[in-house]
């Protein structure tokens, strides 16, 4: 046995050490000497190039780190176990952070979708729903004035903001439409429906919804099943809108309710048989 105080090996149940005395006992601790002790790396630099790796892996490749974390979990080495566990931690949070902004960017904003309504559809669904509040009120059809379409952003999804101004005095209508700064918002995508036809609901400039059905890109048939917010069910529909500036005279003079801003007068050279100008008012603001 080992001497517990200075080292040397003494015969088998020596009672004191021949070296310094020592007295000896059976459940003393025994020293093994350096030439006999196992020569084992340290811990924490067994593993530390994978370590480096498994958390660099986790912030930047979450898969990859959660592989190496886990063997690194398996190993034999206390600080290997601990960093292994670690880096599985990171991993899992920096997944799960991934996994929601993807799930984020694509369901609830427009980042990955297409357009349904175009700039130009933007404009013919608020033609026609101006043109249903003047044949509501046909006295007031010259006191309305639309602008050009412009694509924002309103809680992550593009829309189109579409001003809209009503020159008039008639309470009623500046209820819904103010006398300016006013817009109906039209969402740049809605639901698409089996027949072909996209359902949106446009938010109109005293901040109620309206529920419009529509061909593509917002041109074709337009329905507004529910009215126009006026006290009526108005589900009248209007065609394709046609920007074509050679128009027949037949097609310009179809539409008699028809006002051209341009001239500031009905049924002009400038109007088509839609009842807008040919122009698509890209002239007029």
């Amino acid at each position: 046995m080992f001497c517990p105080k200075c080292g040397i090996e003494n015969v088998d149940n020596a009672q004191f050490c021949e070296n310094c005395g020592y007295k000896l006992n059976s459940t003393d601790t025994q020293v093994t000497p350096p030439s006999q002790q196992a020569s084992y790396p340290d811990e924490k630099k067994q593993y530390s190039g994978m370590v480096i790796v498994g958390y660099i892996t986790a912030i930047f490749l979450s898969l990859v780190g959660i592989i190496i974390g886990a063997y690194l979990y398996t190993r034999d080495n206390t600080e290997a176990k601990k960093n292994g566990r670690n880096i599985i931690i990171i991993g899992l949070i920096v997944m799960i952070i991934g996994i929601g902004v993807s799930g984020y960017l694509i369901l609830g904003t427009d980042v990955y979708a297409t357009d349904d309504i175009s700039e130009e559809g933007a404009t013919n669904i608020v033609n026609m729903y101006i043109d249903n509040v003047k044949k509501q009120f046909p006295n007031e059809a010259n006191n309305f004035q639309v602008g050009k379409p412009q694509k924002v952003k309103v809680n992550g999804r593009d829309q189109w903001k579409v001003p809209v101004i009503y020159r008039g005095n008639n309470a009623k209508i500046i209820a819904v439409i103010p006398t300016q700064n006013g817009y109906i918002m039209v969402p740049v995508r809605g639901t698409r429906n089996a027949d072909g036809t996209i359902t949106i609901s446009i938010r109109l400039p005293n901040g109620q919804t309206l529920e419009v059905i529509t061909g593509r890109n917002g041109l074709g048939n337009i329905k507004f099943p529910g009215g126009i917010l006026f006290g009526e069910t108005d589900t009248s529909t209007t065609d394709t809108v046609n920007t074509d500036t050679d128009t027949s005279t037949s097609e310009r003079q179809s539409s008699d309710s028809a006002y051209c801003y341009i001239c500031e007068s009905y049924n002009c050279i400038h109007i088509t048989g839609y009842g807008e100008t040919a122009d698509s008012l890209d002239d007029l603001y």
